[in-house]
């Protein structure tokens, strides 16, 4: 069974909490977060980052990236040692 699929059924059965990221469309990168709220913050701060202002359009090349909440697609235990790189106790 696929990790995600796991997650879902942790959730529905287990009544486990669901494990969030912050997804970023373009370069494809997954940030682990501490919940739903905090993905979402994340996306809308990197969304306000990324958005074409009228000093900068993006170029013909240039990738377009959207970020946004995403359950997290793999195990509990990467979400936590992703999470612990990040913090920097890894």
């Amino acid at each position: 069974m696929s990790d995600i699929l796991e997650h879902l059924r942790d959730f529905l059965i287990r009544k486990r909490p669901l494990l969030w990221c912050c997804h970023v469309r373009g370069p494809d990168e997954l940030t682990p977060c501490e919940s739903y709220e905090s993905a979402r913050e994340q996306a809308d701060e990197l969304n306000y980052y990324f958005a074409p202002t009228k000093w900068h359009k993006p170029g013909e090349f240039e990738p377009i990236m959207r970020a946004a909440p995403m359950v997290w697609p793999y195990d509990a235990k990467s979400h936590a040692e992703d999470m612990a790189q990040l913090a920097g106790l890894h």
